[in-house]
Formats: structure tokens, C-alpha cells, sequence
């Protein structure tokens, strides 16, 4: 079973989820939607509900609460803990 981080303050990627997601480096690994699974690249834009992810195949959008993503460091994170734009998640 995955151990998936869901608390706000855990450290991912060298940032905390509280943090700005842009620039990071993700991978999906888990998704209702199979055409996501293994999707990688690089998040260019966030909403409260949706991550912009620039591809090798250029830019794709995935909703945040059906997915689970890996970051550069290997940590797992639930997209479920990401709804809410960042300057919402800075608040708690």
C-alpha cells in the first residue's frame, strides 16, 4: 500500500503543500481517469481545483481531487490535500 501524505506541513519536493506547486516536477501515479496514470512533467499553472502540467506532449490539464502524484523526492501526495489555490492552503 502507498503511503500517501495528506497533512499540509509535510515536506514534498523540498516544499511544504502549503507551498507554491509551480515548477514542480510531478508523475501521476494514480488516477480514475487510466490515460492519466504515468503522465510526467512539470506544473506551469494551478487553480483551486486543477494542475496545468507542461508535458513532453505539450500542456495537459488534471483535476487535483482524482489523482495521486509523486514528486522529484519520491514523496506521495493526494490530490485531494491540494484543492484550494495556494494562497488558500497558506492560511491553515
Amino acid at each position: 500500500m502507498l503511503k500517501v501524505h495528506q497533512k499540509k506541513d509535510v515536506l514534498v519536493g523540498g516544499r511544504t503543500l502549503k507551498d507554491e506547486l509551480i515548477g514542480c516536477a510531478i508523475v501521476v501515479v494514480e488516477s480514475g481517469v487510466s490515460s492519466l496514470v504515468h503522465l510526467q512533467g512539470i506544473v506551469v499553472d494551478e487553480t483551486r481545483e486543477s494542475l496545468s502540467i507542461q508535458t513532453n506532449n505539450g500542456i495537459k490539464i488534471i483535476l487535483k481531487h482524482d489523482v495521486v502524484l509523486r514528486f522529484k523526492d519520491g514523496s506521495l501526495v493526494s490530490g485531494l490535500s491540494l484543492i484550494g489555490r495556494s494562497s488558500e492552503r497558506l492560511k491553515y
